[in-house]
């Protein structure tokens, strides 16, 4: 027990520290000629990070939760949101506009259902990576890239997350996983694919991604934790 406060704490601390990492500021509307519907798809994201943000925070401040999980988890919580701050002015800079929040009830936070936020994080994950490796040196690229060198160690934490959850074992990982993080990619694919193909990205390109993350994420569950957070290196 003592060592899992630890890991816990270890965990809130990393996220804390990125916290008040200080947002871009948005200049120029239309910085680049993408397609109009990369504006509206990432706009979709923007919603989904702050609805995120918002059932693992609850409105409440890490120091309002009892357990070091707990803690850890809105400090995840509050990432997100950043990152769906990001996002918010990366929309703006594509011309498109906010979708509204529908927030919905708090228990279906980030600790609710583990293995299906680890796929989702993955397939999201693989989707930046996409549109960031398409996109021409800009401000959008750069942001973009800024979110998935810090969604690495959401992976880790939510596999963490997983590992620490009743009823976790590797047989539930080995007979569950593929199938989940293939929902998790063919949402994605429904929701945006033709974004990609406006974008010139290829599907088995965005599977691709999604497979290597995916593996990666499974590696990480059947070890059950992570030796440090933030090391894991996606290429």
């Amino acid at each position: 027990m003592v060592e899992d406060e630890r890991l816990w704490r270890r965990w809130r601390t990393f996220f804390q520290s990125r916290a008040n990492a200080p947002l871009p500021v948005l200049e120029l509307a239309n910085e680049l000629h993408a397609t109009a519907r990369l504006g509206a798809s990432l706009a979709r994201f923007q919603q989904s990070e702050a609805r995120a943000g918002w059932h693992a925070g609850g409105g409440l401040t890490a120091g309002d939760y009892g357990t070091e999980q707990s803690r850890a988890t809105a400090a995840l919580g509050a990432e997100k949101a950043r990152h769906g701050n990001i996002l918010a002015i990366a929309v703006r800079a594509l011309g498109a506009e906010i979708r509204p929040q529908r927030f919905g009830s708090r228990r279906s936070g980030i600790g609710r259902w583990p293995l299906f936020g680890l796929a989702a994080e993955a397939a999201g994950t693989a989707y930046y990576m996409s549109i960031a490796a398409k996109l021409p040196v800009s401000r959008v690229k750069s942001w973009l890239e800024q979110i998935v060198s810090e969604k690495r160690s959401h992976l880790e934490f939510r596999a963490e997350l997983f590992a620490a959850s009743r009823g976790a074992s590797a047989a539930m990982v080995n007979a569950a996983w593929p199938c989940v993080a293939a929902a998790a990619a063919l949402h994605v694919l429904l929701m945006h694919g033709r974004t990609l193909r406006d974008m010139g990205i290829d599907r088995a390109a965005y599977r691709d991604r999604c497979r290597a993350l995916a593996d990666m994420a499974k590696k990480l569950v059947q070890v059950s934790a992570t030796p440090h957070p933030g090391v894991v290196e996606v290429s």
